[in-house]
């Protein structure tokens, strides 16, 4: 099927889940298809991303209550209008590099400066990283670590020398 009679809800339901509003935010099965109706068109050559006039459904549809002939663009501007996305974006900066367990009422004043900073990231994370809860002992050791890191780490701790990471042994 081409992109505008059948296209994949996969994007869509990641951009809405891991990228803007999060998982039980308000958002439908059917903003869902809504959305990747939106993005079609979109192709790659492995380098660059370009649009495909052709391949685009330029049909109207209804994305969170706003009804129109919607692109990617709109997509964006839709699903940053909504209150939920500034809430889960600040949410995992702070959980990155503060804790699991965000105040609620210092969650909302970094949504809200998220907002009034026309969403730039910067603004937020300064605010992070001045506030007392990041320099706080019940922050420190609470991040948990991915693999990368905990190597990375361990390599560091144990004074290994030698050590190439850009070399594999085959």
């Amino acid at each position: 099927a081409d992109a505008r009679t059948g296209p994949n809800d996969n994007f869509a339901r990641e951009l809405l889940e891991l990228f803007t509003m999060g998982e039980g935010s308000g958002y439908t099965q059917d903003d869902v298809e809504e959305v990747s109706r939106a993005c079609t068109g979109w192709k790659t050559d492995g380098l660059h991303s370009f649009l495909a006039p052709w391949a685009f459904d330029d049909s109207p549809k209804t994305i969170l209550g706003q009804t129109g002939n919607w692109g990617m663009d709109d997509v964006v501007r839709i699903l940053f209008e909504q209150p939920a996305t500034s809430r889960y974006v600040v949410r995992k900066l702070y959980q990155w590099y503060v804790g699991q367990y965000p105040n609620p009422a210092d969650l909302n004043a970094l949504a809200e400066l998220f907002r009034r900073s026309n969403f730039e990231i910067r603004p937020v994370l300064e605010q992070i990283l001045k506030s007392r809860q990041f320099y706080a002992a019940g922050a420190r050791g609470a991040i948990v670590c991915d693999g990368v890191d905990l190597y990375a780490g361990q390599v560091r701790r144990f004074h290994v020398n030698g050590y190439n990471p850009a070399f594999t042994a085959n």
